[in-house]
C-alpha cells in the first residue's frame, strides 16, 4: 500500500519524489530524477521501481524502467518480485514486457505467504494471466503454503464456482487449459 499525504500544498511521503513519479505515471519527471539517482533505488518495504510501477497499467513507465537497467529480480519485505505485484493488479501487458526478458529466477518464486505468480493468478480468478504464465513455463506443480499445487486449486475453485455461480466457468477452463497443456509435454 502507498500513501500520499499533502500538507500545505507539498507532496510528503516516504517514497521521494521519484518513488512518487513513477507511480503516477510521469515519465518525463522520473527521467530527469533518474539522472541524479539509482534505478534500483528501494523505497518502503524494499519495494523497488519496478514494485511501485507494477501497481498501475502504465506499460511505457514499465518498459522504460526494464530496458534501463531496474532489477526485475528484485524481492521486497513480503518476498514479492514485481511479478508477483503484476499478478495482484492482473497486468497482463506489463506481464508480456517482463517476459521479454529471461524470467526463470522468478517465474517460479514464492513469496512469504507461499504463493508464486500461478498461485495468485488462479486465486483471483484471471484466466488470461494465468494462461500466459504457464506459456512462459511456470511450474504447476508447486505447492502453496496450504500444500496445493495449480491442479488442486484450480479443481477447488472449480467445485466452488459450481456450487456458488452456475453461468460462470472461469475455473472449468483454467482447470481443462492446465490439463490440456499437460498433455501436450
Amino acid at each position: 500500500m502507498i500513501s500520499v499525504t499533502l500538507t500545505n500544498d507539498s507532496v510528503r511521503d516516504k517514497l521521494s519524489d521519484l518513488g512518487l513519479s513513477v507511480f503516477i505515471g510521469n515519465l518525463k519527471r522520473a527521467k530527469k530524477l533518474l539522472k541524479n539517482n539509482d534505478i534500483n533505488s528501494k523505497f518502503l518495504n524494499n519495494n523497488s521501481l519496478l514494485h511501485i510501477c507494477a501497481h498501475n497499467e502504465d506499460t511505457n513507465m514499465f518498459y522504460f524502467l526494464l530496458s534501463n537497467g531496474c532489477d526485475y529480480k528484485h524481492v521486497n519485505e513480503n518476498g514479492d518480485s514485481c511479478l508477483h505485484i503484476i499478478a495482484l493488479n492482473n497486468n497482463v501487458y506489463c506481464l508480456d514486457i517482463l517476459c521479454r526478458n529471461s524470467i526463470k529466477e522468478i517465474i517460479d518464486l514464492k513469496n512469504k505467504e507461499g504463493d508464486t505468480a500461478l498461485h495468485i493468478a488462479i486465486k483471483n480468478g484471471f484466466p488470461e494471466f494465468f494462461t500466459l504464465l504457464i506459456k512462459y513455463g511456470a511450474n504447476a506443480s508447486i505447492k502453496d503454503d496450504f500444500d496445493m499445487d495449480a491442479y488442486e486449486l484450480l479443481d477447488l475453485y472449480r467445485k466452488k464456482e459450481k456450487f456458488y455461480d452456475c453461468n460462470s466457468s472461469t475455473y472449468t477452463n483454467m482447470f481443462n487449459f492446465l490439463i490440456t497443456t499437460r498433455k501436450e509435454c
